[in-house]
């Protein structure tokens, strides 16, 4: 590897592990996005004995919960009834339904929750637990601001950040110098 793919093999991991980071940081600030509720995007993994049965070949499955308010009477688990979601499969080939059993996907081996998509209302309360040197908020038309000092009166000097939130879009389709600001901002 030569010196230049090497940089170049530096700053993907650094983007990768930034991204990373920043995601766990704003799931820290509102746990919510990682509950089994509507919206919530799951996958799973099968086993290898799973794959050696499957003939067709299995592969991951894609789920995203589409109703988490029924319950089964007849799934007793202790003193509590379980929780029944229902999900959304989205292959490569078409989208079907099934049932889920919550209790299933927290304790089954193969499962990973990787919450629902994340929001600017996730992100603007990230900001406002973390310990800032300004305070940062976003305008209707999605740009950031940002409170510079105080003058002799004790008012605020409101400054733009230059950088654009896409409110129509979660975190994950944000431009790249979005999510490298608030990686900026939230990663120490």
């Amino acid at each position: 590897m030569n010196e230049e793919q090497k940089k170049e093999f530096d700053k993907m991991f650094k983007d990768v592990f930034g991204w990373i980071k920043l995601k766990e940081v704003i799931q820290k600030a509102n746990p919510e996005i990682m509950e089994l509720k509507f919206g919530c995007k799951i996958i799973w993994k099968p086993s290898e004995e799973e794959c050696l049965k499957d003939k067709e070949g299995s592969h991951h499955r894609h789920y995203t919960i589409t109703r988490d308010d029924l319950t089964q009477g007849d799934a007793v688990l202790g003193q509590s009834t379980c929780k029944i979601i229902k999900v959304m499969e989205e292959d490569f080939a078409d989208t079907s339904y099934r049932t889920l059993y919550n209790d299933d996907i927290v304790k089954e081996k193969g499962y990973t929750i990787l919450g629902r998509p994340i929001t600017l209302a996730d992100v603007l309360l990230a900001l406002s637990k973390a310990k800032l040197d300004y305070e940062y908020w976003v305008t209707s038309d999605g740009h950031f601001y940002h409170t510079e000092r105080e003058d002799g009166d004790g008012n605020h000097e409101i400054s733009p950040t230059g950088e654009y939130y896409n409110l129509k879009e979660d975190l994950d389709n944000q431009l790249d110098e979005t999510k490298q600001f608030l990686i900026n901002l939230l990663i120490k």
